[in-house]
């Protein structure tokens, strides 16, 4: 699935501020263990403790999340919502280039 950052967090501050309505929009990317590794990223992965209380993966201290309106693998319905969310590359760059237009700005928070 489309992994996003959201603006609104503050990078390497170890918590999220998407919570409430926002988190079920918005679920956080999880993992079993505090020293995640990942094939392929070559941001620096990392962990806090997410608002549910679960290991909540971070990339560059960026934690990260999927959205509700992906169905499979590769949908971006999330990029660019509300101007805070944003699709995370490999690198743990945000990236800014629009989406197609699906019609819906829902969940932007």
């Amino acid at each position: 699935m489309t992994v996003y950052i959201y603006t609104k967090d503050t990078p390497n501050s170890g918590k999220s501020t998407c919570t409430g309505q926002c988190a079920t929009a918005w679920p956080e990317v999880t993992t079993d263990s505090t020293s995640p590794m990942v094939d392929g990223i070559t941001g620096k992965v990392g962990t806090i403790k997410g608002v549910d209380g679960k290991t909540q993966l971070t990339i560059d201290g960026w934690p990260l999340y999927t959205f509700a309106s992906d169905s499979g693998p590769g949908d971006v319905n999330g990029q660019g919502v509300g101007g805070v969310w944003w699709v995370v590359g490999a690198d743990g760059k945000k990236i800014t280039k629009a989406a197609p237009s699906s019609g819906s700005d829902n969940g932007g928070y």
